[in-house]
């Protein structure tokens, strides 16, 4: 993996191979397989977002259970943290929130950063338990380490950083 593309290049490109041999016929069950142990050759700086392509984009968005699911568990599998910003497009403090959580991202290579809209995902959503919008989740090894509701730029970066610098720490010792 390449030190400038983190975790998010392990996930990226093979998730759009993932997502579409899925959707195939079962004959092709066996090339989705085997595209899950292409997983950690893919480094790719392009995502879907419906059905447009973003370049060099650090925010991943989650458009289902399934690639919240994937994401997730290959985040925990690969001992890759990650930052969630559950958000809402009818939400003005959640879409107001989307540059920042970009810039975040570009910041903290180390880290794969999701985002969620709840009403286009509201298994996730409510799986969580998110009741208000935006909501920040930051989890390692698949747990919730800390969980931030509200759009304060400030207190978000502090807590990311807080919780990046833990993760340096345990990767010393």
């Amino acid at each position: 993996m390449d030190k400038g593309d983190g975790c998010r290049g392990y996930f990226v490109g093979f998730y759009l191979m993932y997502s579409v041999v899925s959707h195939v016929n079962p004959p092709f069950r066996q090339l989705r397989k085997l595209s899950l142990l292409c997983l950690s050759m893919i480094c790719s700086s392009v995502y879907m977002v419906g059905h447009e392509q973003f370049i060099n984009s650090r925010v991943i968005k989650v458009d289902s259970e399934e690639s919240w699911d994937f994401f997730v568990t290959q985040a925990n599998t690969q001992g890759c943290p990650v930052v969630v910003h559950f958000t809402a497009a009818w939400c003005m403090p959640s879409v107001a929130m989307n540059p920042f959580f970009e810039e975040l991202a570009s910041s903290y290579q180390d880290i794969l950063f999701l985002l969620v809209d709840v009403d286009d995902v509201k298994e996730v959503a409510s799986k969580m338990e998110i009741k208000a919008m935006p909501t920040f989740l930051l989890i390692k090894e698949g747990a919730h380490e800390d969980k931030l509701v509200g759009a304060n730029p400030e207190e978000i970066r502090k807590r990311v950083e807080a919780f990046a610098q833990s993760l340096r720490l345990l990767k010393q010792s």
